[in-house]
C-alpha cells in the first residue's frame, strides 16, 4: 500500500527560525528551509508518527555526531582535522512543535545543504564521483549500526 504526502502548511516561526521555503515532502513528513540569523537549517517534520521514524533517525544521528566527535577528539594529535569531513548530516536539534492546527508534530532541526545528493550526483557524474559517493553512504551505515 503506497501512502500518499500529506497536504500541511509549514509554520512560520520555530523557535528562533524563519521559514523560507519548503524542500520537499513525503509519505511521513515534510522538510523546510528555515533561517535564523544567516544561518540556514532544514526542519523536518514527521506527519504520520506510525513508527516513530523520526524519533529513530534522530537517535542515530545523535550517535553518529557523538561518535565522530569523540573520534577527532581521540585522534586530533595525529592528523590535521581540518581534511576529515562528516559523513552524515549534523543534527542542531529535535523537538515537538505545535501548528496552528492544534497539532504537536515531531521535528529534527538539520545543517541545511544548498543541493539534494541526486542534484550533487547529477552536476558530477563521474565513475570515482560515484563509487565515492557509495563509499560514504555504506561507512555511515556501519557507522548507524556499529553503535
Amino acid at each position: 500500500m503506497q501512502v500518499e504526502p500529506q497536504s500541511i502548511i509549514l509554520p512560520q516561526i520555530v523557535g528562533e527560525y524563519k521559514f523560507v521555503r519548503e524542500i520537499g515532502k513525503g509519505a511521513y513528513g515534510v522538510v523546510g528551509q528555515y533561517m535564523k540569523d544567516n544561518d540556514s537549517v532544514a526542519i523536518k517534520f514527521e506527519i504520520l508518527m506510525i513508527n516513530n521514524s523520526l524519533l529513530q533517525e534522530k537517535i542515530n544521528l545523535m550517535k553518529m555526531n557523538q561518535a565522530f566527535e569523540k573520534q577527532r577528539n581521540d585522534d586530533k594529535n595525529i592528523y590535521d582535522l581540518n581534511h576529515e569531513e562528516r559523513r552524515f548530516t549534523k543534527i542542531v536539534n529535535g523537538k515537538q512543535v505545535k501548528f496552528d492546527d492544534g497539532k504537536s508534530y515531531q521535528c529534527l532541526i538539520m545543517e541545511f545543504f544548498e543541493q539534494s545528493l541526486q542534484t550533487y550526483y547529477d552536476q558530477n557524474k563521474s565513475d570515482d564521483n560515484f563509487k565515492k559517493i557509495a563509499r560514504e553512504i555504506i561507512s555511515s551505515l556501519k557507522q548507524i549500526h556499529n553503535k
